[in-house]
């Protein structure tokens, strides 16, 4: 019995054995490198000794007192930081993907990713690094944890649209084309204002097509369950150029302003739901929009793992 325990402890600790990486690792041919959440000292050793000009952080901006320590530190080293948001357990937010764009064509090396052991999400954002620039590294897909999934579901577009694998396709499903299975849905208007009146509600008619590969649960208690929502952002003297970028960079502007779906009941994968919204406008003038967006109450809006939300632009005098 005492063996078996044994044995059995030591299974436990396997993947911590492995994956907790003490010092950063090179990248065959590349001056990036990989570790696990360093120290103050170590990371200062690190900039010495590898000549680190980039650090990329994958456990994101945070008010803890390592992430605050470690900004300082690199911003008085004259190191350039870069934080991306993304947990093993859970797939990759388009968002995260997104925020790859605009710093990837001006990355700067020797360039060092942490993560928290090192292992998990510092080898998938290595990977994606790698792919983009139309190097081949390893697969881990054998029990890796859910981000790994991002790569299935690639693999699985290729096969659907006859692709071959390559640094273009690769880059243009990576910024066009990636939505979670879990994310995917249709969402069409078949009725919007035509005009704004004052005292007037704003009528808008949609219907929805559940295009995941899960049920989505509505719950009328509001805490928990899937539905179309809506939120208003603005006033404003002059409208955001690229509301989509407006929207990742401010959500917390935004006024939840209604939601629709507010009953018990289910939408299964490819079934289609109608909706209503009657919404009042906002009191003060300026200009405005409406995000239309599915959200599943108390997890996320799902444009931070998919597509950009429906935007309806008015105008109150």
């Amino acid at each position: 019995m005492t063996i078996f325990k044994f044995f059995i402890t030591l299974l436990c600790l396997l993947p911590f054995l492995f994956s907790v990486q003490k010092s950063p690792r090179k990248v065959i041919g590349r001056e990036i490198y990989t570790s696990s959440q360093p120290s103050i000292k170590e990371m200062e050793n690190f900039i010495s000794k590898y000549k680190i000009s980039t650090v990329i952080n994958l456990r994101g901006e945070n008010k803890k007192n390592w992430y605050l320590k470690e900004k300082e530190m690199l911003k008085a080293r004259g190191v350039e930081l870069f934080n991306i948001k993304l947990s093993a357990n859970r797939v990759i937010p388009r968002y995260e993907i997104l925020k790859i764009f605009h710093f990837y064509n001006n990355l700067k090396y020797p360039l060092l990713i942490h993560c928290k052991h090192g292992f998990d999400r510092s080898y998938f954002f290595l990977t994606l690094i790698m792919k983009l620039e139309g190097r081949e590294v390893e697969k881990r897909y054998f029990f890796m944890p859910k981000i790994w999934d991002f790569f299935k579901e690639y693999e699985k577009y290729l096969k659907e649209k006859g692709l071959k694998d390559g640094k273009e396709t690769f880059y243009h499903y990576l910024k066009y084309e990636y939505v979670p299975e879990d994310f995917k849905y249709d969402l069409i208007f078949e009725k919007t204002p035509l005009k704004i009146e004052k005292g007037k509600e704003l009528e808008f008619e949609a219907k929805v097509k559940n295009r995941s590969n899960r049920v989505w649960i509505l719950n009328d208690n509001m805490k928990e369950g899937v539905r179309l929502g809506v939120r208003l952002f603005g006033p404003f003297e002059d409208m955001p150029e690229n509301l989509e970028k407006f929207i990742y960079e401010e959500e917390k502007k935004g006024v939840d302003w209604g939601r629709a779906g507010i009953e018990n009941g289910k939408i299964f994968p490819e079934e289609t739901k109608y909706f209503k919204f009657l919404l009042p406008l906002p009191d003060k003038k300026g200009k405005y929009f409406f995000a239309f967006d599915m959200v599943e109450e108390n997890v996320a809006w799902f444009h931070y793992y998919g597509k950009p939300p429906y935007f309806y632009t008015f105008e109150v005098d």
